[in-house]
């Protein structure tokens, strides 16, 4: 069973906070790269209607585009019937909040992806070179191989 008015207004505070922390303008970018329309912009700060309208803008953008699954459900404001209206508004907003965390999960794992893959480089090599790698021989490895020997061993007189 759906939660009532007050439950639901409490979940989308909470779920609107968890989402401001981790939405960006980065994640809005790779959303929209896959397809996806871009997320608002949702803060704790911003009252209940703005929220609920912001999400309605982006289920309802969302539902105009073909993708997969079945149609998101939208709040019907001209409905009178308290409990049709809250179980609605209930089933938009945990629709939107689990498309945001599926995205958000996979741009986060494309980003691990792609600093596992700086991180295995050689240590102090540029991020990306294409050119001609020239080897510092004075470096560690090769210093023994270039240093004169301190007292080297003269043969003859």
């Amino acid at each position: 069973m759906p939660p009532n008015l007050d439950q639901t207004e409490k979940a989308i505070i909470m779920s609107t906070g968890s989402f401001q922390v981790r939405w960006s303008p980065f994640h809005n970018r790779y959303a929209v790269r896959r397809g996806f329309v871009p997320f608002p912009f949702l803060s704790i700060q911003l009252e209940l209607p703005e929220i609920v309208s912001r999400i309605r803008r982006w289920v309802r953008q969302t539902n105009r585009r073909r993708h997969p699954g079945p149609l998101i459900p939208v709040v019907d404001i001209t409905r009178w019937d308290i409990e049709g209206f809250a179980d609605n508004l209930y089933a938009m907003c945990r629709e939107f909040f689990a498309i945001f965390d599926e995205t958000n999960r996979a741009y986060r794992a494309a980003y691990r992806a792609r600093a596992a893959v700086e991180e295995n480089r050689r240590p102090g090599a540029p991020r990306r070179f294409y050119g001609i790698h020239i080897i510092d021989l004075s470096v560690e490895p090769f210093a023994f191989y270039t240093t004169p020997e301190e007292n080297p061993i003269v043969f003859g007189p």
